[in-house]
């Protein structure tokens, strides 16, 4: 899948995180979780946005979706961003 096609999914998937977290039958109604994974600080600030957030659970991925190389700095970097501080 080329690179701009998987930001398309990724953006409707987001899309439609958001219009299920505003039906009667979400994941709170069901008594569920969601695990949001964010990759980038840009992310996890979209991520805050989301109505009920503290309600949900934060995944770190260091794995570059391009190169599929893992780096750990990953989550050292967006954690000491300013969006970080708010989820600590």
């Amino acid at each position: 899948m080329a690179y701009y096609q998987k930001k398309r999914y990724a953006l409707c998937k987001r899309k439609a995180l958001l219009c299920e977290s505003s039906t009667p039958h979400n994941h709170t109604h069901l008594q569920l979780q969601c695990l949001i994974e964010v990759h980038t600080v840009a992310e996890l600030e979209r991520m805050l946005l989301l109505p009920d957030i503290e309600k949900n659970i934060l995944g770190i991925n260091n794995r570059d979706l391009q190169t599929f190389k893992v780096d750990l700095v990953n989550t050292k970097d967006i954690m000491e961003s300013k969006a970080g501080q708010q989820v600590q």
